[in-house]
């Protein structure tokens, strides 16, 4: 389920040109993964629903493997690997459809 979240997020970015703040991720994201109640359960801790901070863990791990950039605060940039990836595991309904 992790390397599903990791590439919509890919996808998500790839959609906003390539470049994306958080505000935008999270506002798209719901084209690319189809967010439950409980992703949308608030989180009293960190005071925000609990797709938000599973974004941000993914987007950590997606600079980790060198797929996304950090641009400035809060804002993330596609790099060629990330590219390569959504080329790579491009979803057959997609190929389909070119």
């Amino acid at each position: 389920m992790r390397e599903q979240w990791e590439y919509n997020i890919l996808r998500c970015i790839d959609s906003l040109s390539g470049e994306a703040c958080l505000g935008d991720i999270y506002d798209e994201i719901g084209k690319f993964v189809d967010l439950t109640e409980e992703h949308r359960r608030y989180d009293h801790r960190w005071k925000e629903p609990a797709y938000h901070i599973q974004i941000r863990r993914h987007i950590k791990n997606l600079r980790q493997k060198g797929e996304l950039e950090w641009v400035s605060k809060g804002c993330y940039s596609l790099r060629e690997e990330g590219q390569e990836r959504l080329m790579r595991e491009k979803p057959i309904e997609d190929a389909e459809e070119v």
